[in-house]
């Protein structure tokens, strides 16, 4: 079973508070933002750079792992 992630922004808002309830996999979360990255029009690096660590320096949130299961 592939390991999965919550989301929190650190700006304050609940934007990715679901993930808390409902974790996803880190290729969900490398989906996500580059179809954010698209819509905004951002020029990212190669696959192999769009790390985790990437995301969450570019759009300013945390990454955890968790334990809990996804329903």
């Amino acid at each position: 079973m592939a390991k999965k992630y919550t989301i929190t922004c650190n700006q304050d808002t609940d934007w990715w508070s679901w993930t808390h309830e409902t974790p996803i996999s880190k290729a969900k979360i490398k989906n996500l933002f580059k179809q954010y990255a698209d819509s905004d029009g951002l020029e990212l690096p190669a696959n192999k750079d769009f790390t985790l660590d990437y995301i969450m320096d570019l759009w300013d949130c945390t990454i955890e792992p968790t334990t809990k299961e996804a329903e």
